[in-house]
């Protein structure tokens, strides 16, 4: 096995099975179980040996580097990259002797494939080692796998076994031929998972194969240090990111084409633009009229808060304060013309208001901020200032049109109207 290979980036395990699942992306959508080919290339990928010890034929990767790996196969398939997670426990191989690890990793046979399950059932000491019992919801993958690792509570005469750090804990390693699978997985969304529930009743474990968790690992490498199981509980959140990210990639090629009901191009609308420079702040600019000219901005001043803080007071914040003590909606009139291109027509449609009231609230954003919307310069700090206030968390108040003068909608003008 080739334990140097390329995980991550271009090359890496992602980017090498991600043409094999976009082949199969319909039935990973509607099966209870990931296809049997599938599993094989992600086995030969490297994918299900991340955290196996190198003398076993492990990659023993780093956990970063492991959790870069979740989040990338996260982005072209939640399913994949949960099976991924679930299947990462090699390093059991970490705690077990020579013997038990024979018994898993036999020479001249395909690698491993694991299933877990983390909610302890019970192992009852015995002379040729533990019986060990209990019922596992949700194992990932079950239906491929070689062998099942299960959390377990040893037990002696029916008694919980103490230690001098508390009850006695240890992982099992059951061959998978010999738990009894139960059919629980139906659900809309992970389908492809296959995360049934399984029960043991009495299966005789050799003590060869139970791993003790309150001593240290008998490899001791900086991967295996410390309480050992807590290697796999960051994987969901890195599994969730890609996930995440995926969907902001989406919705930016989305926007590239969809238009509202008014015309507007959604990559064109600064609340897009800011909602997408919130969501992935590590986006690589390629286009403005992909993210929005003022994202490189943002990224820039989200950089120093207090001076994102210091613009914000300087643009908007006057308009929020003055919205707050008078229930107005100068910001939202404000986000709407910006997003109307400085049509005041289109503005007053999109808010169900009448034009002269949008230009009299236009005119307030001048008085207080100092910078005029029929300006260039103008509507680029307004603009901008908008997207500090996300990125600040702050959120504009709302109300009714009962600013001073707004009455039934009519105003008095002031100047040529814009």
């Amino acid at each position: 096995m080739n334990t140097n290979q390329i995980l991550t980036g271009p090359g890496g395990i992602a980017a090498r099975l991600a043409p094999s699942v976009a082949a199969v992306a319909s039935q990973l959508a509607e099966s209870n179980e990931m296809p049997e080919a599938l599993v094989r290339e992600m086995r030969d990928s490297g994918a299900l040996r991340l955290l196996t010890p190198t003398e076993l034929g492990g990659t023993e990767a780093p956990l970063t580097t492991v959790l870069e790996v979740y989040e990338e196969l996260g982005r072209i398939d939640a399913s994949v990259a949960l099976q991924v997670w679930n299947s990462n426990f090699g390093f059991i191989g970490a705690l077990l002797g020579a013997e038990g690890n024979a018994r898993i990793w036999r020479d001249n046979q395909p690698e491993p494939v694991f299933a877990n399950g983390g909610t302890p059932g019970r192992a009852e000491v015995d002379p040729d080692g533990y019986r060990v019992s209990g019922t596992w919801r949700m194992i990932s993958g079950i239906a491929h796998a070689d062998w099942v690792v299960l959390s377990t509570l040893v037990t002696e005469g029916g008694v919980t076994r103490m230690t001098e750090n508390g009850p006695d804990f240890r992982l099992v390693a059951v061959p998978a031929d010999q738990v009894t699978v139960k059919d629980t997985w139906h659900v809309s969304a992970l389908r492809a998972t296959g995360s049934n529930g399984i029960i043991l009743e009495n299966v005789l474990v050799p003590a060869e194969l139970v791993a003790r968790l309150d001593r240290p690992a008998r490899i001791d490498r900086p991967l295996y240090r410390g309480f050992l199981p807590s290697i796999v509980v960051p994987g969901p959140a890195a599994i969730v990111l890609g996930v995440a990210a995926s969907a902001i990639d989406e919705l930016v090629e989305l926007a590239k084409t969809k238009h509202t009901p008014t015309g507007e191009l959604l990559s064109g609308l600064p609340r897009v633009q800011s909602a997408v420079a919130e969501g992935d702040a590590e986006r690589p600019v390629l286009a403005f009229e992909e993210t929005g000219a003022y994202r490189l901005l943002l990224s820039a001043m989200s950089e120093d808060p207090g001076e994102l803080q210091r613009f914000y007071a300087e643009t908007v914040e006057p308009l929020v304060a003055y919205d707050d003590q008078y229930e107005t909606d100068l910001v939202q009139t404000l986000e709407t013309f910006l997003e109307c291109d400085g049509n005041v027509a289109n503005t007053a449609s999109r808010l169900f208001t009448h034009r002269h009231t949008v230009r009299y609230r236009l005119e307030r954003v001048r008085d207080l901020s100092g910078l005029d919307v029929s300006s260039t310069d103008g509507r680029e700090k307004l603009g901008l200032g908008l997207k500090a206030m996300r990125v600040l968390g702050i959120a504009a108040p709302r109300g009714p049109a009962t600013e001073r003068g707004a009455r039934g909608g009519r105003v008095p003008r002031s100047g040529k109207e814009r």
